[in-house]
């Protein structure tokens, strides 16, 4: 056979695997889709505990007595399901919600039967009373919490979490993902097994972890920073009259302080131990492999 002839054949075969890819996409049939919507009266903050094996999850601040729920629906024709089965699936969801309500207590994804969990996704838009309590959790999807005052928690095995503007405390973690906390009025924890952290107009403690990934911080504390990588840089920015502690280390960068830095014990290039203008809270900083930075 000629070059020119196997070259032909090459192609050929090249040009039909991509001519069957196409038509099992196209005969993969799309999300059936539906929704849901509810609104519960409560009287006065609530404590909401909101679950999803897949989907996103959003929460912000409403009127002071009411607790509404929009649910979007994802379900697909997968391993042995046909698209009826998806459509029934999705029928029911819109007929029976998985909500649970006593008296403030509202659990929403939680009463799920194990038949309505295969091969479906719901996603959550929540709004609620701004004082409310928030624990959410997703398997895969992102998080994002916004103008909660009360103590709110945010778990994803698989995504990203926003939290802004919340008064009270905050946990949120992920295995795989970023986390972003902007103007966190209480104390902060915050981890990821691999992504980046940025916290910033803290006033109280943050204790944050991740795998691999860089963390920045930016605020006044009123209690110490904890800021932890395997691998990466950290960056934590202080008021320019702020008071602190120092203990940094890093085992493959550099450490840097724009801060007036009184020395303690041995000073090197992976190492800074000291005080600033006449300590306050502690800030342990360590990575693995980067470089700190003090603005």
């Amino acid at each position: 056979m000629t070059r020119s002839l196997r070259l032909g054949s090459l192609w050929a075969a090249v040009f039909s695997l991509v001519a069957a890819a196409s038509v099992a996409c196209a005969a993969m049939p799309d999300a059936v889709k539906g929704s849901f919507e509810r609104t519960l009266t409560v009287t006065g903050p609530a404590d909401l505990d909101v679950n999803t094996g897949s989907g996103n999850i959003t929460v912000r601040p409403g009127d002071g007595s009411t607790l509404r729920i929009i649910g979007t629906i994802h379900a697909w024709a997968r391993g042995g399901d046909g698209e009826a089965s998806a459509r029934e699936r999705v029928r029911r969801l819109e007929a029976n919600p998985p909500i649970e309500q006593n008296g403030n207590i509202i659990r929403v994804g939680h009463n799920l039967e194990r038949e309505l969990q295969r091969n479906v996704g719901i996603s959550y838009e929540i709004t609620l009373p701004a004082d409310s309590r928030v624990r959410s959790n997703t398997g895969s999807g992102d998080i994002n919490l916004s103008g909660i005052r009360g103590v709110v928690g945010a778990n994803t095995g698989s995504g990203n979490i926003t939290i802004e503007s919340g008064t009270g405390e905050v946990r949120a973690s992920t295995g795989s993902g970023n986390i972003e906390v902007t103007q966190a009025g209480g104390d902060v924890r915050a981890s990821t097994g691999s992504g980046n952290i940025r916290a910033s107009g803290l006033a109280g403690a943050l204790r944050a972890s991740t795998g691999s990934g860089n963390i920045t911080a930016a605020g006044n504390p009123g209690s110490g920073w904890d800021l932890d990588t395997g691998s990466g840089n950290i960056i934590a920015r202080l008021d320019a009259n702020a008071g602190f502690e120092v203990d940094a280390h890093t085992g493959s960068g550099s450490i840097q302080s724009s801060h007036p830095v009184t020395v303690l014990g041995t000073f090197g290039k992976d190492t800074l131990r000291g005080t600033v203008r006449g300590g306050g809270p502690r800030l342990l900083l360590r990575t693995g492999s980067g470089s700190i930075r003090l603005e």
